[in-house]
């Protein structure tokens, strides 16, 4: 199925495709140059299958940087109870992952339009003609399309009303992970039981200016 859709810029998503992700029990929609990594592999496998167990006793799943909403359509799939905040800053992606949230058919997905970091305020998003490159730091090689402005929040902001006893935190963020776990120091201290999946990329962390042999 291919569904026109206007972009803003973001990794020009322009035509959507709908699909069942490999080994997955739920339908998404992708930009079309993102089709086979769904599709005709399987997305991430460990990470998933690891994800879906230590969901099992969870309170609530934070997906930071979810794009497309992988991570959020198997949690919701998976456990329709659980409640979620999917986390993206992209207006394009976040419109997309608007979409799919919606084919869940379910109310426990909250989606926040914004940039998670260790402060409140706003910020300049490096917007790269990859979909899944935007940040806040430019990636080498990535080609990258003109900067915009985004609001910025912590998950410490996010959680603060919440009475949780346990909670799981996927972040993807290209170079940014320290910041954001830095605005969830509140949450470490008030929270007993909080578990991360961390997609850690080395090249963007030189980038962010951590020194990895420190």
């Amino acid at each position: 199925m291919n569904t026109p859709q206007p972009g803003t810029g973001d990794g020009a998503i322009t035509t959507l495709q709908s699909l069942r992700p490999r080994g997955r029990d739920f339908r998404m929609f992708v930009a079309p140059q993102d089709r086979d990594r769904y599709e005709q592999r399987s997305y991430k496998p460990f990470t998933a299958d690891f994800l879906a167990r230590i969901l099992l006793s969870a309170e609530l799943f934070v997906d930071v940087g979810a794009h497309y909403g992988f991570f959020s359509l198997l949690a919701g799939s998976l456990h329709p109870k659980l409640k979620i905040l999917a986390i993206e800053p992209a207006p394009d992606t976040c419109t997309l992952l608007r979409r799919n949230i919606a084919l869940l058919n379910t109310s426990n997905v909250d989606l926040h339009q914004v940039a998670a970091s260790d402060v409140a305020g706003r910020a300049k998003l490096v917007v790269s003609a990859a979909a899944d490159e935007c940040g806040f730091y430019t990636r080498p090689g990535a080609p990258a399309l003109p900067p915009i402005d985004v609001e910025t929040i912590t998950v410490d902001s996010l959680l603060k009303s919440l009475d949780l006893s346990s909670l799981v935190v996927k972040i993807c963020a290209r170079g940014s992970e320290l910041a954001i776990l830095k605005g969830m120091a509140e949450t470490f201290e008030r929270i007993r039981d909080v578990k991360l999946i961390i997609e850690f990329n080395a090249e963007m962390q030189i980038v962010a200016g951590l020194r990895l042999d420190a």
